[in-house]
C-alpha cells in the first residue's frame, strides 16, 4: 500500500496515491478465488491482502526514495537504527470476501 506522509495531500497526490492502492488491490483481486452459487446467482470472492512495512518506506522521500541506490545506502542504516521496537519491520494483513451478482 501507498500512504502519504503529507496530513494534508493535494487533490493530485491524492489521485496517485489512491490509484496506486487500486493497482495493487487489483493485484490481489485477479489472485482472488471465486466461488460461483448458480441457486442464487452470485459470485463470492475472497481476498486476502498483505503488507510489510519498515522505517525505511516510511521515511523515505518522493522519486529518490524508491531508487535502489537510496535503499540501498540511506534506507539500510534507517532500517539498522530501527531493528526492535517502534519503527521495525511490521507485517500487516486484511481479509474479507464480497458477494457479487451475476448478470442474467
Amino acid at each position: 500500500m501507498v500512504v502519504s506522509v503529507n496530513p494534508e495531500p493535494h487533490k493530485s497526490e491524492f489521485n496517485v496515491l489512491l490509484n496506486s492502492t487500486i493497482d495493487e488491490l487489483n493485484k490481489h483481486a485477479k489472485k482472488s478465488p471465486a466461488t460461483p452459487n448458480a441457486e442464487n446467482g452470485t459470485i463470492s470472492v475472497n481476498f486476502s491482502v498483505g503488507n510489510t512495512s519498515t522505517m525505511q518506506s516510511a521515511s523515505r522521500p518522493p522519486v529518490i526514495g524508491y531508487l535502489p541506490g537510496w535503499q540501498n545506502t540511506v534506507g539500510r542504516r534507517i532500517n539498522e537504527a530501527f531493528q526492535t521496537g517502534w519503527g521495525s519491520k511490521t507485517s500487516q494483513s486484511f481479509n474479507w470476501t464480497e458477494t457479487l451478482q451475476m448478470r442474467r
